[in-house]
């Protein structure tokens, strides 16, 4: 019993070391520095490091296919479109995978399965503004050495011209400029048989580590909406999805596909759906054993990515605060100093 944990330096390749650790399946951990935290897990017997797969991805792929050979062939787990693209592909990766992992190509399956999407926006007009630029990849060889693209917001022409062309000259593809969607943002979780779910989840966001979006700092557990959940085993079904899968929707639209394990995946285990045990089962051609419930308001926090939160935050077009003021800093230090009177008072 033996698994092989890529992109050791992220929380969720940690909780699926600790998860698999605690069953008695041997760890085997890689990452791209000797700083990343999987491999001080007392779970982890045995840890390498692999080339940046942005930058290297041939030598990232040999370098993980002479690991696993070693090892008689573990289960391989990957928490990054960094590391899975790469692998997947020298694997030869099913079609499904590049519809999923192409933002362009899945909003064109959802628009024929009925699915609701972000309308896109091919000459915005004024009263469209601000407007969301999305990557068609999160990362792109097409220009050689990849870099890591999200999502980003522009509140005028002029700043959609600017941060449009930016990615299109990184990237070598066209981004998608979509409408800014509001609502809240909610990810369904699921493990899949070639289309048929194994295990469900899903969760809600409560904050992120950026004031724009990307990955959550604090999350929630809650039922899957019925709605999101009908939405996203439809796309499964049609993409025959073989593993672990994140469908992310803002308000009911859809906003994409993570085709492999995903940032919050320690609330699932939390909240009773241990998904890197079941996909352990599954590859192993072992009966999987899904809870049919778990548990409704667990929440996880990333304590650090809080902390990055906090620093990120403090200035940002049109804020302004209740308390600290340039021209008068003291009340903003004797707010604290009041707090603390009165709480161990």
């Amino acid at each position: 019993m033996t698994a092989l944990i890529l992109d050791a330096h992220l929380a969720s390749a940690l909780a699926a070391v600790r998860s698999l650790g605690r069953r008695g399946v041997t760890i085997i951990a890689g990452g791209e520095r000797k700083t990343a935290m999987s491999f001080y897990s007392k779970y982890c017997q045995r840890s390498f490091i692999y080339p940046n797969p942005l930058k290297d991805p041939a030598g990232f792929v040999k370098k993980v296919t002479a690991i696993a050979k070693q090892s008689g062939q573990p289960v391989i787990y990957s928490f990054s479109d960094n590391t899975f693209l790469p692998w997947a592909r020298a694997q030869g990766s099913a079609a499904g995978v590049e519809i999923a992992f192409d933002k362009k190509k899945t909003l064109e399956l959802a628009e024929s399965l009925a699915i609701p999407v972000p309308k896109i926006l091919k000459e915005p007009a004024p009263s469209d503004f601000p407007v969301a630029i999305k990557p068609r990849h999160n990362c792109s060889w097409l220009k050689g050495p990849a870099t890591f693209e999200t999502t980003v917001f522009a509140h005028s022409p002029a700043e959609l011209k600017k941060k449009k062309e930016a990615i299109w000259q990184r990237t070598g593809e066209e981004p998608i400029v979509q409408e800014y969607v509001k609502g809240e943002e909610r990810g369904l979780f699921f493990l899949l048989d070639q289309g048929r779910p194994l295990a469900v989840f899903a969760h809600r966001r409560l904050r992120s580590i950026s004031a724009s979006g990307g990955a959550s700092s604090l999350r929630e557990s809650i039922s899957p909406p019925p709605d999101l959940k009908a939405y996203s085993l439809k796309l499964m079904a049609s993409l025959k999805w073989h593993g672990p899968a994140m469908v992310e929707f803002k308000g009911d639209k859809l906003m994409e596909i993570n085709g492999r394990f995903w940032g919050s995946l320690p609330l699932a285990i939390f909240a009773g759906v241990d998904f890197p045990w079941l996909y352990y089962q599954l590859v192993t051609g072992r009966k999987v054993e899904a809870a049919s419930q778990y548990r409704i308001g667990i929440k996880s926090r990333h304590l650090l990515a809080d902390v990055r939160n906090f620093w990120r935050w403090p200035w940002g077009r049109n804020l302004y605060y209740d308390v600290f003021s340039w021209d008068d800093p003291q009340p903003f230090f004797r707010e604290f100093i009041d707090v603390l009177i009165r709480k161990w008072k």
